[in-house]
C-alpha cells in the first residue's frame, strides 16, 4: 500500500454504519489504545456515539439510537 500524507487533524469522517453496540465498540477500542477524542455519551438529540481519531489523523465518529 503506498504511504498517504497524513490527514489534516481537523478533517472528519461521519458516516452512518448500524451499529446497535456502540459502548462494545467503545470499549474493544479503548483496550486497543485507540485516540478517544468525545467519550461515549448520550446526547441530547437521542444518539449515543464517540469519537476516535485513527492513524491518518481522521476523526471517526461512531453511534446508534439511544433507546
Amino acid at each position: 500500500m503506498p504511504d498517504r500524507p497524513a490527514a489534516e487533524p481537523e478533517q472528519y469522517y461521519q458516516g452512518a454504519p448500524r451499529l446497535f453496540v456502540a459502548d462494545g465498540l467503545y470499549d474493544d477500542l479503548r483496550e486497543r489504545a485507540a485516540e478517544i477524542v468525545e467519550p461515549i455519551a448520550t446526547r441530547p438529540h437521542g444518539i449515543r456515539d464517540f469519537s476516535i481519531r485513527d492513524p491518518n489523523g481522521v476523526v471517526l465518529v461512531f453511534g446508534q439510537a439511544a433507546c
